[in-house]
């Protein structure tokens, strides 16, 4: 079987973004599909120039120009594995053509759907409502016209994330996602680097966010670190953190309770909450132990806003001790936690936070321009309410020596590294174990 895989995202030098093809002479498949968001911002700002239609993308080199979309005929590709529901991953997934089948685990689809179901504005790039999705759970071996695809959980930063196994005729191909060994749930991982090294992987493509400047620290530090500034500090605690990273959550929640403080959620964050325990209630394979909505140390902020779709759910299914508004953050703020960024800074300058207060911010630092920008009218802000600002984070992504250890236990003839400023740094620091490859944009290579 004559095999070719393409590589149309995530390389280069890009981080995100990813879209991988993989062609035989009867059939394709795709691996992720999502949005880089330092080439968007290129050409795109919201509200003031957004994509039209299909052809603005493609022009702008947003996406390939590839028979796979919409308004394509005569596809070459039946199938899209989508690795998890972070938008550089899955963020461009509606515009495949209808007859593309897209293979997602149950925690990435509820994700996806559920922001999609609160989302304001829909487009012809975002909405999911006809999105041709089969789920799946991990170990379950998919039939397809290529071969045979097995998705394994992995550990990453967001619940409902694999890696993929393609077992196509001779060759044997693996794909990590994103992925980690030193989080909470790092034997979800091992379980990947086992079944791979099990199936003789001949090729792997590999992740490698983190090359410089990597830092090795665990989630269990984390929690202790905010325990530390949660119970010292006097006034109110703004906390910045990843929607869907789960086990920050906890790490949040754990130390609030510790500290006797409690966790005030944006509307979103508590209705993405809701939908994922209701999903782990009715599939026991799921496991993510999250605490109850109705849990007295967890509120919904209630901005009062009447457009927000999430609140408006909200206040129809909990009770109604269940929220707080700037009034109580105001009269008693060193009994709260209020998850908040750069976008509810009218939220935080009207509750004024007295003296003592401080800001959390628990996800990676800005990378591109245009969130460095953001981050230092966040700082100048925080300034003028005489707030200090902490940096507290583990990253979602494996480090480099963990990278090297993934590589050595599967030991694959070829390993393609994607999703990296630094491929070529990567690619010489695992050269002396495997043929390594920093893929260019579109250039056929043989399995």
């Amino acid at each position: 079987m004559n095999i070719r895989l393409y590589f149309y995202g995530g390389v280069e030098g890009q981080i995100g973004g990813n879209l991988i093809l993989l062609l035989t002479n009867n059939d394709g498949l795709i691996y992720d599909f999502g949005v880089n968001f330092k080439l968007r911002k290129m050409f795109f700002e919201y509200p003031y120039v957004t994509p039209r239609s299909l052809n603005d993308l493609i022009v702008t080199g947003n996406v390939p120009d590839l028979p796979i979309y919409t308004i394509s005929h005569n596809v070459p590709v039946s199938y899209a594995f989508i690795s998890h529901a972070h938008v550089d991953h899955c963020g461009y997934v509606p515009l495949l053509n209808k007859s593309i089948k897209v293979y997602m685990g149950y925690m990435a689809y509820t994700i996806v759907k559920s922001k999609n179901e609160i989302r304001l504005r829909k487009t012809f790039e975002n909405d999911f409502q006809n999105v041709n999705v089969e789920v799946f759970h991990s170990g379950r071996e998919i039939d397809t016209s290529l071969g045979t695809i097995i998705p394994v959980h992995v550990d990453h930063s967001i619940p409902g994330s694999y890696g993929f196994i393609s077992i196509l005729g001779k060759r044997t191909l693996a794909y990590t996602g994103d992925f980690r060994l030193h989080g909470t749930k790092g034997y979800l991982t091992k379980d990947f680097i086992e079944l791979a090294t099990r199936e003789g992987v001949t090729d792997l493509i590999i992740e490698a966010t983190n090359t410089v400047l990597s830092h090795i620290t665990s989630e269990k530090e984390v929690m202790e670190k905010l325990f530390q500034v949660f119970s010292e500090s006097k006034g109110l605690i703004i906390l910045d953190y990843s929607e869907s990273d789960v086990d920050r959550f906890k790490s949040i929640y754990k130390a609030a309770v510790k500290a006797g403080r409690k966790v005030v959620l944006s509307p979103r964050q508590a209705y993405l909450l809701y939908m994922m325990i209701k999903q782990e209630q009715e599939f026991s394979w799921t496991k993510l132990d999250l605490p109850s909505l109705d849990d007295k140390n967890i509120m919904v902020y209630n901005s009062c806003r009447s457009r927000n779709k999430a609140l408006k759910f909200l206040l129809k299914v909990l009770d109604q001790d269940r929220f707080v508004t700037k009034v109580e953050l105001i009269k008693e703020p060193e009994v709260y936690v209020f998850s908040a960024n750069f976008y509810n800074i009218e939220d935080i300058k009207s509750i004024d936070p007295p003296p003592g207060s401080v800001y959390i911010l628990s996800s990676s630092e800005p990378f591109d321009e245009e969130r460095e920008l953001r981050f230092e009218k966040l700082i100048n802000w925080l300034d003028v309410l005489g707030i200090p600002m902490y940096h507290i984070h583990a990253s979602g992504h494996a480090s480099p020596l963990e990278i090297r250890m993934v590589v050595e236990e599967i030991n694959p003839e070829k390993v393609y590294i994607v999703h990296s400023e630094n491929p070529m740094l990567m690619a010489k620091y695992l050269g002396n174990i495997a043929k390594c490859i920093a893929p260019i944009r579109g250039r056929e290579y043989i399995l």
